[in-house]
C-alpha cells in the first residue's frame, strides 16, 4: 500500500460518511499533488506553512502581538483562530480547504513555539 493510499484511508476512516464524490476526488488530487514529485524546500514550506519560513519571520516580527506581548502570546492568538475556524456550522460536509487552513496554521503555530519561544528561555 502506497504512502498516498495510507493518507486518503486514513482521512476517510477519520470522517466516514461524511465525504462526498467531490470532495473524495478534491482530496485524492491535492494529496496526489503532495506526493507526485520532490518539492524544492520553498515549495516544502509553502505546502507546510502555507508561507516560506522568511515570510512567516517576517510576518511574526513585524506583528504588535509579538512585539508587545511575545511569542507565546502570539501563538494563544493563533490557536484561537484554528478554534474558530471549526467553530462554523458546513452542514455536515467537510470543507477541505478550511482543514488545510487549520493544518497550516497549526504548523505556523509549532513553528513560532520551536523558534521563538525556545529562544525566550534561553
Amino acid at each position: 500500500m502506497s504512502l498516498l493510499e495510507v493518507d486518503i484511508k486514513s482521512i476517510w476512516c477519520y470522517n466516514i460518511g461524511t465525504v462526498n464524490n467531490t470532495e473524495q476526488t478534491m482530496l485524492e488530487q491535492i494529496l496526489k499533488q503532495r506526493f507526485a514529485e520532490k518539492p524544492t524546500q520553498e515549495q516544502r514550506e509553502i505546502r507546510m506553512y502555507g508561507c516560506t519560513v522568511a515570510e512567516m519571520r517576517e510576518a511574526v516580527e513585524e506583528s504588535l502581538t509579538y512585539r508587545f506581548s511575545g511569542a507565546a502570546m502570539y501563538v494563544i492568538s493563533m490557536l484561537s483562530d484554528a478554534q474558530e475556524m471549526t467553530a462554523h456550522d458546513t452542514g455536515g460536509h467537510i470543507d477541505l480547504m478550511v482543514i488545510e487552513d487549520q493544518r497550516q496554521l497549526l504548523n505556523r503555530a509549532k513553528w513560532i513555539l520551536s523558534n521563538y519561544c525556545q529562544q525566550e528561555k534561553e
